[in-house]
């Protein structure tokens, strides 16, 4: 019962934070301009950008593979993709449970090892960071003006990135942690069971270990680093075609470039804890349009958009995954390592 309280407080939390920060942005925001300007979308490229953006999962289900692989773990191609499916789905409750409910779901119908596949989940996410850091870089060196005109017509972003990296924090992060090593290291000396607790926890850590280091014991690499960069392309794909959708694109000039630095700028706004990044990805996007000279109900409405879109398809292929897993499971004998 704890736990349950425990964890609709904090599906009440972060749903409550981005419903607040999307009824900032919206506020003022007529609703039937809204209304209208959807009737001018062309739906054909937002069902080319969900196809797409299935696309994306699917290669992502394909590249875990390779990782479970190098680990001597076999699983089914699809229970993969279901995984990963629910995975999203379960992030939409609470923020960053999908990597666990990844594992879990392999654990289930694949009798694969929870903390030697979470491994390889966190080792496919560094990666993922990586090549985000890299776009990063690379949009920084060709847009240095942009980042600058960002900060300035968004004092409040750029006081709260000063506030998060603050001296203050820092020293407060690092007491936490040398506390927490401390009361641990009394806490192993003084209680046997936390003696046994503790051979237990290390033992989960030479497998999650195992799992991390997939990534280094890849059988065949270039395909890991083709399938990694693929789901990328084809996250911006997906915007690339929901902006083709909006009729204000055929009165501005927008570059591959730019579409980059939005994209970019989205998936940062992905990462805030918040429900599939609702209200941080508008804010963010919104922003980004603004500095680019679209704004007022075309910037929002294309945040709402291209929100909506994988926001659908993850509503809807991860429903179904989780519909068709134990039908598909049924019959068959799941893969043990």
């Amino acid at each position: 019962m704890k736990k349950k309280i425990v964890n609709a407080f904090k599906f009440l939390l972060f749903i409550g934070i981005g419903i607040f920060l999307l009824w900032k942005l919206y506020k003022d925001q007529s609703i039937d301009d809204l209304v209208e300007a959807s009737k001018n979308l062309n739906y054909y490229w937002l069902i080319l950008a969900a196809i797409i953006s299935v696309g994306s999962h699917l290669v992502r289900a394909i590249r875990w593979e390779l990782t479970l692989t190098s680990i001597e773990m076999k699983a089914r191609r699809s229970n993969l993709f279901h995984a990963v499916m629910v995975g999203y789905l379960a992030n939409l409750a609470i923020p960053r449970l999908g990597e666990v409910v990844r594992a879990a779901v392999l654990r289930k119908y694949e009798k694969i090892s929870f903390t030697g596949s979470f491994g390889t989940i966190i080792s496919e996410r560094i990666v993922d960071v990586i090549i985000m850091l890299s776009i990063t870089v690379v949009v920084l060196f060709y847009n240095d003006n942009f980042f600058s005109k960002l900060l300035e017509d968004n004092p409040a972003l750029a006081d709260n990135l000063q506030n998060l990296f603050s001296i203050k924090n820092l020293i407060i992060v690092i007491a936490l942690c040398i506390i927490s090593v401390i009361g641990y290291l009394i806490l192993l000396k003084y209680s046997k069971r936390a003696q046994n607790f503790a051979k237990k926890v290390f033992d989960k850590i030479t497998t999650l270990k195992n799992g991390l280091l997939s990534i280094f014991k890849l059988k065949h690499p270039a395909l890991f680093i083709f399938y990694s960069l693929l789901i990328w392309f084809l996250y911006f794909a997906s915007m690339c075609l929901t902006f083709k959708a909006f009729p204000f694109t055929g009165n501005v000039q927008f570059t591959v470039n730019q579409m980059l630095v939005v994209f970019l700028i989205g998936s940062y706004g992905m990462l805030a804890p918040v429900q599939g990044g609702i209200g941080a990805y508008h804010f963010m996007i919104i922003a980004a349009l603004t500095v680019y000279g679209i704004g007022g109900t075309d910037a929002r409405m294309f945040a709402l958009i291209a929100h909506a879109v994988s926001m659908v398809v993850v509503i809807i292929v991860g429903f179904t995954s989780l519909v068709l897993l134990p039908i598909s499971n049924r019959k068959g004998k799941a893969i043990s390592n």
